[in-house]
């Protein structure tokens, strides 16, 4: 089951956000939420599936942050909110923490200037926010597409 999950997570992941990871050159990534998700992300960047040079975490829960930071063998940075996360100017963050962290975040991430990946998608249909900038893993998006009868 959680390799099942990893592979999912990884494929439905690079498979959207291939063409962004191409227009970054210093890819210095935020990740919001260090839970399952948040921990396969960060293992791809480990093992170079996807390509990174430097992680900066925040998850509302710090010890499961810096355990995973601890976890890795890789330039980790942990922040303790998003706006020190934002301060360290990502070029991209991607949302792997929960439908409510989609709605707290997403338009100060974009106020930024900064591309959002969001994997919580069910958030979006709360929300009155278009941009280019946010970014949604296909398998995740024809699953949102289905439910929402697009």
């Amino acid at each position: 089951m959680v390799e099942k999950l990893r592979t999912i997570v990884i494929s439905t992941f690079l498979l959207n956000t291939s063409e962004l990871w191409k227009r970054l050159r210093v890819r210095k990534v935020g990740i919001i939420g260090c839970g399952a998700i948040g921990t396969v992300i960060t293992k791809a960047v480990e093992r170079g599936t996807v390509e990174c040079d430097e992680l900066i975490l925040y998850d509302y829960n710090m010890e499961k942050a810096e355990k995973l930071k601890k976890s890795l063998h890789f330039p980790v940075t942990v922040v303790k909110s998003l706006e020190e996360m934002i301060k360290s100017r990502p070029l991209v963050i991607v949302e792997a923490a929960s439908q409510q962290a989609v709605k707290d975040y997403v338009n100060k991430i974009l106020a930024e200037n900064i591309e959002l990946i969001v994997m919580s998608v069910g958030a979006l249909l709360d929300l009155d926010v278009k941009s280019k900038k946010i970014h949604v893993p296909s398998r995740a998006r024809s699953h949102w597409r289905f439910r929402c009868h697009f």
